[in-house]
């Protein structure tokens, strides 16, 4: 089954969810999801890679 360009899985948003809900204030929100981010270009990247 074929997902749809920008929507993520419910258990991706699950768990990001839950992870975000782990932080303490408000910096450490901010830094979570800047890891996130960035675990995500990079992942982007290699299927790029791959795929080609």
């Amino acid at each position: 089954m074929a997902q749809e360009a920008g929507v993520f899985p419910k258990s991706l948003k699950s768990y990001v969810q839950r992870e975000l809900a782990l932080c303490k204030d408000e910096n450490q929100s901010t830094a979570c999801q800047e890891i996130m981010k960035e675990s995500k270009e990079a992942s982007s990247k290699l299927r790029i890679a791959f795929s080609h």
